[in-house]
C-alpha cells in the first residue's frame, strides 16, 4: 500500500508538471521580455551592461536614449506599450548585423557607417560671437628721446591718447620736435573717432584714416568718412574658406591628415561618416591626403586637391568698404 500510495504522488506530480506549469513556460516564451546584456556596437564594448529588449517574434531592440548615445539616426518607429515602451527595433536599420552569445549573454551588432550621425572634427562653423563686457577709460602712450650735441640739447617726442566706451573709440596723436634754431613745434598727427558693431564686425571712422588698398589700389591717407567690415575685431575669427575633409568609419579608427606628403594633424573617430572642418597650417595649393586606420590595422586613404586663399571668403561672409575725404 505504501509503494502504490508513493506511485500515485510521483505521477501526480508529472501530471502537474505537464499540464500546469507548461502553460506558464509558454506564455514565458510568448511575451516580450528585457534582458541585460553586455552590448558590443562596431567593436566597440560599451561601458556596463545595457538593457536590451526581445520581442515575442525574435526581434531585438534598444532603448531610444541609447541610440541618441550611440550617434545612430533618429529611429522612425518606436514601440509605445509593454515592458518594451520606448525602445527602438534594430531591424529597421538597414545593413545592421546581430549576434547573440548565450552563453556570455552578450549581444554583438554591426551597424552600417551611414546609420550612423556625423562626428565633426575641427573648428566647425565658426559664427561672430557676442562681445565681451566693455568698459570706459582711457589711456596715453608716449615716447621721448633727447640728443646733445654741440653744446645744444634736442629734444623729441610723440603721444597718443585714446578714451574709449561701449562700442566707441576716440583717438588723438601728436609729435614734438626742436627746431634747429630753438624753440620746438608739435605736429598733429590723426584724430578721429571710431563707432564698432562687434557682432558684425562692421565699424564707422570719422576723421584721420588709411584706406583700404583693395585688389588693384593701394592704401591712401585722407580726412574724412569711412565704413566697412573689420574682421580684426575678432583676432580668432577666420574669415576665408579652409578645406573640408570628409570621409566614414565602418569601425572606431585613426585617421592622419597630410599636406604635401607632411602629416599635419591627426585624431580619434568612433564609427560612422565624419567631417574635418577648418584644417590648420593650410596656405596656397597643393594635396590633402587622409589616411583612415581601423582597430584591425586596415587602411583607407583619400586625396584631394586643395586651394586656401585670404581673397576667398566662407560661405555667407561680406567684405565691404566705402571711404570718402
Amino acid at each position: 500500500m505504501p509503494r502504490r500510495w508513493f506511485a500515485v504522488r510521483i505521477a501526480a506530480l508529472a501530471c502537474w508538471a505537464v499540464l500546469g506549469a507548461g502553460p506558464v513556460w509558454a506564455q514565458a516564451r510568448g511575451q516580450d521580455r528585457v534582458l541585460i546584456l553586455d552590448v558590443t556596437v562596431n567593436g566597440q564594448r560599451l561601458n556596463g551592461a545595457q538593457e536590451v529588449g526581445q520581442s515575442a517574434d525574435g526581434r531585438w531592440s534598444l532603448p531610444a536614449a541609447l541610440w541618441t548615445e550611440l550617434r545612430w539616426l533618429t529611429p522612425q518607429v518606436l514601440v509605445s506599450e509593454g515592458p518594451l515602451a520606448g525602445h527602438a527595433w534594430l531591424d529597421q536599420m538597414p545593413g545592421v548585423q546581430l549576434a547573440f552569445d548565450t552563453e556570455r549573454q552578450s549581444l554583438t551588432i554591426m551597424a552600417p557607417a551611414k546609420a550612423f550621425a556625423t562626428y565633426r572634427l575641427g573648428a566647425g562653423d565658426q559664427t561672430a560671437l557676442a562681445p565681451g563686457a566693455s568698459g570706459t577709460g582711457a589711456y596715453a602712450n608716449y615716447e621721448l628721446q633727447a640728443g646733445h650735441s654741440n653744446g645744444h640739447t634736442a629734444w623729441t617726442g610723440g603721444v597718443e591718447l585714446v578714451g574709449f566706451a561701449p562700442g566707441t573709440r576716440l583717438t588723438g596723436s601728436a609729435y614734438y620736435r626742436d627746431q634747429a634754431q630753438g624753440g620746438g613745434r608739435w605736429v598733429r598727427l590723426d584724430t578721429g573717432v571710431e563707432f564698432s558693431d562687434a557682432p558684425r564686425m562692421r565699424s564707422l571712422r570719422l576723421g584721420d584714416q588709411i584706406t583700404s588698398a583693395g585688389l588693384w589700389g593701394r592704401p591712401a591717407r585722407i580726412g574724412g568718412i569711412g565704413i566697412g567690415t573689420r574682421f580684426a575685431m575678432q583676432p580668432d575669427f577666420v574669415p576665408f574658406a579652409l578645406p573640408t575633409l570628409r570621409g566614414e568609419a565602418v569601425l572606431p579608427s585613426t585617421i592622419d591628415v597630410l599636406v604635401n606628403q607632411n602629416r599635419v594633424t591627426s585624431g580619434q573617430v568612433p564609427a560612422g561618416p565624419f567631417e574635418w572642418n577648418q584644417l590648420p597650417a593650410l596656405t596656397g595649393r597643393g594635396d590633402l591626403q587622409l589616411t583612415v586606420t581601423d582597430l584591425m590595422g586596415r587602411k583607407t586613404e583619400i586625396v584631394q586637391p586643395y586651394l586656401v586663399s585670404d581673397q576667398l571668403l566662407r560661405p555667407g561672409l561680406v567684405d565691404f568698404a566705402v571711404e570718402a575725404g
